[in-house]
């Protein structure tokens, strides 16, 4: 069955992003719209995939289906290599939402596949001749995964279209304030519904997944800016530098300059 279903296939590649986590904090919560391969080559890891949790160590290949929520925690110094891909059948629907992979195997074949990423890795430069390179190493091992793992079929819970309206609203750069009547209107919803649902999805409610996005934003702006914590309180429209580091530690769990001074690479 498995190789009937893809017999007729598009594969599009998207990007390959090599990720370093020097101070494993835990990042928040994640959602990409396309489907994506984490593969663990160095440190240890902790994934929680629709709120099952697994401990990840080197050689680990971690798959995360198109609209899925995530959060993942990594070890100091540890490395991931990730692709980002969409595979669709011949009937147009996405293989994630018939068939998936694993959330998290083994393969004896992982040394092969780490040469194919490296080799990746110096296709830096993103011209047509890199990028098709990329395209073809990257359905190299995607293939191989496909082929030598047993599929399952898909049993999740994917996005409704106003669900992933709201969410990717609260990720934009342009949501520094949380509107609800905004979000309501964005959902076509009444709150309890809104709340009710999207719960189902992301296990927050749409006012903690703004917050857990902003805390994100901002964590990169004080990592990557020497921004002035006050200059940070009006960008992101605080009403005061008192509010911004009390709101901060909440969310964060530590001052934003105890963070500028130990920053974490999200």
């Amino acid at each position: 069955m498995e190789q009937q279903i893809l017999e007729k296939h598009k594969f599009q590649f998207i990007s390959f992003i090599p990720v370093y986590h020097k101070h494993g904090r835990r990042s928040p919560v994640c959602i990409n719209n396309d489907s994506h391969l984490m593969h663990i080559t160095c440190g240890t890891a902790v994934i929680n995939v629709d709120g099952k949790s697994n401990r990840l160590h080197r050689g680990a290949v971690v798959f995360i289906p198109r609209q899925t929520t995530f959060v993942m925690g990594m070890s100091p110094d540890s490395e991931m290599l990730n692709i980002h891909y969409q595979i669709w059948l011949r009937g147009g629907e996405f293989l994630d939402d018939k068939l998936c992979l694993p959330y998290v195997f083994y393969p004896d074949y992982f040394d092969s596949c780490e040469q194919k990423l490296r080799r990746m890795m110096l296709l830096s430069e993103n011209t047509l001749p890199n990028m098709m390179q990329k395209a073809s190493l990257s359905y190299d091992i995607i293939s191989q995964h496909l082929s030598s793992c047993e599929l399952v079929k898909t049993h999740r819970h994917v996005i409704a279209d106003k669900i992933d309206q709201v969410a990717k609203y609260l990720r934009s750069d342009d949501c520094l304030v949380y509107d609800i009547e905004k979000v309501v209107q964005l959902a076509c919803l009444s709150k309890s519904q809104l709340n009710r649902r999207f719960k189902q999805v992301f296990g927050i409610s749409p006012h903690k997944y703004w917050e857990q996005q902003l805390l994100r934003k901002i964590c990169i702006k004080i990592e990557q800016t020497q921004k002035t914590f006050t200059e940070l309180a009006e960008n992101f429209a605080f009403s005061s530098p008192y509010y911004f580091s009390r709101w901060f530690k909440k969310n964060a769990g530590c001052s934003p300059s105890s963070f500028r001074n130990a920053p974490t690479i999200y």
